[in-house]
């Protein structure tokens, strides 16, 4: 499972580092302005005025569809953790938010394909190089576990013991007093 989501997260980054601007913008000014986007690969692959300007249109152009895309994904996900798993109505919210994620989801790698395939076109031959290259290292990067969304803690090894201080997760019975640490 952490495989599959690593490969999907790889891929997601590989195809729209630079189609979540308008997100990301969001994200940086929630943050203090410390978010590192497509801002920084666009400096790093000196990119023209004019392809600057082309780069702007089509993202003001997609970017709001993807956004949208993105806050419906969010929404529906805080409805899921707000609900408790002992709701009678869980499991079929399980059901509905998996169906309709997965739903947005393929629209949203397809917007970001597309994207993707614009924005490439629009580089030259030494700037795709030159992306290929940072995109390469990102992955390793992200690999290495330095690079892992800051907003998430790492996936956990599921065989490995819990630590005697972290938090149980939500719903789970509390252990008998006494009993060794996990």
């Amino acid at each position: 499972m952490n495989a599959i989501r690593t490969s999907v997260a790889v891929a997601l980054m590989a195809l729209g580092a630079v189609s979540m601007a308008p997100a990301a913008q969001a994200s940086a000014a929630e943050h203090g302005g410390h978010h590192r986007g497509p801002e920084q690969m666009f400096e790093q692959l000196g990119l023209s005025a004019d392809q600057k300007a082309r780069v702007d249109a089509i993202m003001a152009a997609q970017g709001p569809a993807l956004k949208n895309l993105h806050e419906q994904m969010r929404t529906n996900m805080e409805k899921l953790h707000s609900t408790k798993p002992d709701d009678p109505n869980y499991g079929a919210l399980v059901s509905q938010v998996a169906q309709t994620n997965g739903s947005l989801m393929t629209q949203a790698i397809s917007a970001q394909g597309d994207m993707h395939a614009r924005l490439y076109a629009i580089l030259t031959p030494a700037q795709r190089t030159q992306l290929e290259q940072m995109q390469a290292k990102m992955c390793e990067h992200m690999k290495d576990g330095a690079g892992h969304w800051r907003h998430h803690p790492p996936p956990m090894d599921e065989d490995a013991p819990m630590p005697p201080d972290a938090p149980l997760p939500p719903g789970a019975p509390m252990p008998p007093e006494g009993s060794p640490p996990m």
